[in-house]
Parts: C-alpha cells; sequence; structure tokens
C-alpha cells in the first residue's frame, strides 16, 4: 500500500471509530469492515454518515473533523454527505 493510500486508510479508520458507539452493532462491524478488510474507504464512510443522518445522530466537531480529513485525503472536500454530515455537527 502506497504512503498516500496508507494515510486515507489510516484517517478513515480513525474517522469510522469515532461514531461506531453511535451505530447499532452489526451495522457498526459491517460498515467498519468495509474500510479494514475490504479496503472499501469511501463506502465504508458513506454508510456510515448515511447512517448518521437518517437516524439523525448528533456527533461532536471533533468527529465530524476526523470524517472531513479523511474526505479532504480523498479530494472529496465538498462531497454532498459531508455537508450532510457537517449538519449533524454540535454548532
Amino acid at each position: 500500500m502506497s504512503q498516500s493510500h496508507q494515510a486515507i486508510f489510516n484517517q478513515c479508520e480513525v474517522a469510522a471509530r469515532g461514531v461506531l458507539h453511535l451505530l447499532p452493532k452489526t451495522q457498526a462491524d459491517e460498515y467498519l469492515a468495509y474500510i479494514t478488510t475490504y479496503g472499501e474507504w469511501l463506502l465504508g464512510l458513506e454508510c456510515i454518515i448515511d447512517w448518521l443522518f437518517e437516524e439523525d445522530k448528533a456527533i461532536t466537531n471533533i468527529q465530524f473533523a476526523e470524517f472531513e480529513k479523511a474526505y479532504k485525503l480523498m479530494d472529496l472536500g465538498n462531497d454532498e454527505r459531508l455537508a450532510n454530515l457537517r449538519s449533524l455537527a454540535e454548532s
């Protein structure tokens, strides 16, 4: 894995693990596996964000910042899902 891919993987894992306690265990395990086992970093984060948004789960600004870092590493800083997640962050 290249250094940039490793950085993306690491940041996606950090972002995901920061909010997994908000999800049901089955979803948390599945979505984390997308990142850590299958190398589907973006899919894992998208699933987590979609679930949080659909359930209207509040997150902290720190949790949001970890997702934002991951998305920026993937050159997706303007992604719609990231905007959805921002709306869940405390003001």
